[in-house]
């Protein structure tokens, strides 16, 4: 298992609709009367300034988080994480959520917010 930036999935091979539709596929699984779309994705995708959190196994999509990040403000907030069903209680959420604590220090934000 392994955490990568979506940009960096891209560099290995995969196409952004792929994984825009992968996460759409994971939303839908679990946020099923209020899943978002590809557009919306994309959209958060563009606002997240490139930090979208992918987990991969095997070159396979199970998992992301995708933050936010907002001109002038002192913080992150974490919009959605999903973890594939078969891989929960594993650790998996935990080690993105910490991955977006890096992101957040490293970028001198205060907190983080969901």
């Amino acid at each position: 298992m392994e955490i990568f930036f979506f940009e960096d999935l891209i560099k290995n091979g995969f196409s952004k609709t792929t994984i825009f539709n992968e996460i759409v596929k994971l939303e839908k699984e679990f946020f099923q009367k209020y899943h978002y779309n590809v557009k919306d994705i994309k959209k958060f995708y563009w606002q997240s300034k490139v930090y979208t959190l992918i987990l991969l196994d095997k070159n396979r999509i199970i998992g992301y988080l995708i933050p936010l990040l907002f001109k002038n403000k002192d913080y992150l907030q974490i919009l959605t994480i999903a973890i594939g069903e078969k891989y929960q209680k594993k650790g998996y959420g935990t080690k993105l959520i910490k991955k977006c604590e890096e992101i957040a220090k490293s970028l001198k934000l205060k907190k983080i917010i969901v």
